[in-house]
C-alpha cells in the first residue's frame, strides 16, 4: 500500500510543474517537430521542453537546431538528447559530450552522437579522429561551419 501512496506522489509532482526531465519518446510514433518524421532513431533522438512546459520532440539535434533557430519565440527551457550508447534514453543536453564526425549516421545529417559518458566520447571521437564538444560548441550556429566565426 505505502509504494502505491508514494507512486501517487511523484505522479503530482511530475505532473504540476513539467519540468521535472524529459518525456519519453515513443519511437515510430512520435513525429518530428521539425521534420514531421517518424522519430525512429532511438540514439539521436532529441527534446525541448519550452518555460510554459509544451515538449517538442526531435529524429536528430540537427532538427532541433534548425527548430530553435526558425522559431525564435519559441523560449526552450531545457534541451535534452539522446545517449548514444543507450536505446532512447534522454539526458540533459546542456551536460553531454558530442561527438561528430560525417561516419556517424544520423536520420537528417546532424552526424552527431551524444553522450553522458565522457570517456565513452572520447573513445568514439579518436575512432573518428575528432574531437570531443560540449553543448556551447554544438549549439552554437556556427558550429557546423567550420569554424567561420561570423
Amino acid at each position: 500500500m505505502k509504494n502505491w501512496i508514494l507512486f501517487l506522489i511523484v505522479g503530482v509532482i511530475v505532473g504540476s510543474c513539467g519540468a521535472e526531465g524529459p518525456e519519453p519518446i515513443l519511437l515510430n510514433k512520435d513525429a518530428c517537430a521539425g521534420c514531421k518524421m517518424s522519430i525512429s532513431e532511438g540514439n539521436f533522438a532529441a527534446e525541448l521542453i519550452t518555460s510554459k512546459g509544451r515538449v517538442y520532440k526531435f529524429d536528430d539535434l540537427q532538427c532541433m537546431r534548425d527548430y530553435v533557430q526558425s522559431n525564435v519565440g519559441l523560449s526552450p527551457a531545457q534541451f535534452y538528447v539522446a545517449d548514444y550508447q543507450k536505446e532512447n534514453e534522454l539526458i540533459e543536453a546542456t551536460t553531454a559530450w558530442y561527438v561528430q564526425s560525417e561516419e556517424i549516421r544520423s536520420p537528417m545529417g546532424g552526424h552527431t552522437a551524444a553522450f553522458a559518458d565522457k570517456a565513452a566520447a572520447e573513445q568514439l571521437a579518436a575512432a573518428h579522429q575528432v574531437s570531443i564538444k560540449n553543448w556551447n560548441e554544438i549549439s552554437s550556429p556556427s558550429g557546423n561551419d567550420h569554424g567561420h566565426h561570423h
